[in-house]
């Protein structure tokens, strides 16, 4: 058995034992495993940063050292602090698997580092752990179920009581059930969840302003779980209403924290009208589909829109309504941007069933041709209006702070950013815009993400004040005159961009409303234009990502 370095990033080297193959019967080799490793890691420390209140490990201590260890099951690391992490492989491993492992251990690591009391040895700990896991990848949160090892017990309090082992599963489930009940029944963010850390449950509970924290959480549980039942996974809430959502992606399952937040697969435009939208948009292979809408809108003619709504909750729900609104193509779609569609804008919903089971506005929302500014790609925003959240606006929210806060914390709020180009030219010119929030100047960073095949060409054209406001600045950007854009942004830049995987292209400070003009100039080799490619520019504000614009170049 030898150990493999498979490559590093900033913060991390991951090896991975050379015994993990298939002819050793294992599902996944190790190199394939800490590929996949690889590719995540550096967007899982920044989502577990970003919920720990933006701290970092001791410099000293990083990178981090993952070693995916042949024939154990489980992860662990030295101590609290260690970022010398080891997952264990088994022949049945997969890759969800073993990231939910890395991301459970490295969220020990911010434990200890924030030091408010939360032990990665003791029960709040390990069920934090677990926890932040399944609020990375809600959609293997059964994965580390223990809740229902507590529920078919005598139900003791955990929760003032903090059990000083990792290995027990009771007090770990209760821990589990408490923290998802604290995120989804009275609505706390994870963020302010993990902040009010300390050494028991009750005190965290304390700290958010819950008095008898236990004997509700125990009593609401025993009200829907009477003794010897349990739910589906650990995370049931809310228990006592509806609780309706809008995917922001395909992953999510109405509490998603993670992924783009710009393909909404539940946001379907199409140019003529369908004539049973819940017939047609309700099977299987729609609903895991992200590319039912057409790939433009028409001009000259109505477009239709249909929205597919769930509800997670205990309690069906009724006449909720979905209001549309779109904005010109653009990275940070934040509600300046915003335009409502008017009379024909918005789509009641008389009956959203309990149980996840999905329901899709009949009829559709009518885009009128007198409304639409010209044929091309816009994103559109749905806000979904009920009785438990109410329809925010541009009043709303002080501060974009105070925006992307809301959009992290409800499911009632999607977009569909997602745009579908067909490569019949050589070389495509790809318009949007660069824009900065509403209230004040902010530090930004954008990245682009590319797949596309060898020989491809990408470039980011964008006015000289932006692309040298960059930093770091490119040695390598082209400056030009393009006499076709508005007269204060016909100085333009041009930079090379890598066509395959993460580039990050800078930190910049957007002025209040800046609207920057933009294009992405792609060049795909013609004997590869036989398949699907995606690209994607995306906007980061102090670690999350606050808006994405996504292009699909297909044959």
């Amino acid at each position: 058995m030898t150990v493999i370095q498979a490559g590093t990033t900033p913060n991390f080297t991951v090896s991975y034992d050379d015994s993990i193959t298939a002819a050793n019967n294992y599902q996944f080799s190790g190199l394939t495993l800490a590929q996949a490793v690889l590719a995540n890691c550096e967007d899982d420390l920044a989502t577990i940063s970003d919920l720990f209140g933006g701290i970092m490990p001791d410099p000293t201590t990083l990178p981090f050292q993952i070693y995916l260890q042949a024939g154990t099951s489980g992860a662990s690391h030295p101590s609290c602090l260690s970022t010398q992490i080891t997952c264990g492989v088994v022949p049945n491993s997969d890759v969800a698997g073993v990231l939910g492992l890395l991301r459970a251990e490295m969220a020990e690591v911010f434990m200890a580092t924030q030091n408010q009391g939360v032990d990665c040895a003791s029960s709040n700990g390990e069920a934090l752990s677990r926890v932040i896991a399944g609020v990375l990848d809600p959609k293997n949160r059964w994965r580390f179920r223990t809740g229902s090892d507590w529920l078919m017990s005598t139900r003791q309090d955990w929760v003032n009581t903090t059990n000083p082992n990792d290995w027990d599963s009771a007090p770990i489930g209760c821990g589990t059930l408490f923290y998802y009940y604290l995120a989804y029944q009275p609505n706390f963010s994870w963020r302010d969840i993990i902040a009010a850390g300390a050494p028991t449950l009750g005190q965290t509970a304390a700290k958010l302003g819950i008095t008898n924290a236990f004997a509700d959480f125990s009593a609401l549980l025993a009200q829907y779980f009477p003794q010897m039942t349990y739910p589906e996974d650990d995370n049931p809430f809310p228990l006592d209403r509806p609780a309706l959502y809008l995917r922001h992606n395909l992953e999510d399952d109405g509490t998603s924290q993670t992924g783009a937040l710009n393909r909404s697969p539940d946001i379907i435009v199409k140019n003529n009208p369908v004539a049973n939208p819940q017939a047609t948009y309700s099977t299987d292979m729609s609903i895991n589909s992200d590319t039912e809408s057409d790939p433009f809108v028409v001009a000259g003619q109505p477009n239709y829109f249909y929205v597919r709504v769930w509800n997670r909750g205990a309690l069906d729900d009724y006449w909720a309504t979905a209001h549309l609104y779109w904005s010109p193509a653009a990275t940070l779609v934040s509600p300046n941007l915003w335009n409502f569609l008017g009379l024909s804008g918005s789509s009641a919903l008389a009956y959203v069933p309990k149980g996840n089971l999905v329901q899709v506005s009949s009829p559709g929302i009518t885009w009128l041709s007198s409304n639409i500014p010209g044929p091309g790609h816009y994103c559109f925003v749905v806000i979904l209006a009920h009785g438990y959240v109410p329809v925010p606006n541009l009043g709303t929210f002080n501060t974009f702070k105070d925006f992307v806060d809301y959009v992290y914390a409800h499911n009632n709020i999607a977009w569909h950013n997602f745009n579908v180009v067909s490569m019949i030219f050589e070389h495509l010119a790809l318009a949007y815009f660069i824009t900065g929030a509403w209230d004040e100047p902010h530090n930004f960073v954008l990245e682009t993400l590319a797949d596309l095949p060898q020989g491809s060409r990408i470039a980011l054209e964008v006015p000289r004040w932006l692309g040298r406001g960059l930093h770091p600045r490119h040695s390598a950007m082209e400056e030009h005159e393009d006499p076709h854009a508005g007269p204060d942004e016909r100085r333009r830049v041009r930079i090379p961009l890598n066509a395959h995987g993460r580039h990050r292209l800078g930190q910049i400070e957007l002025p209040a409303a800046a609207k920057a003009a933009s294009h992405l100039r792609v060049h795909i080799p013609e004997p590869h234009r036989n398949r699907p490619y995606e690209v994607a520019i995306r906007q980061l504000w102090a670690g999350r990502e606050v808006g994405r614009i996504t292009w699909r170049f297909v044959p």
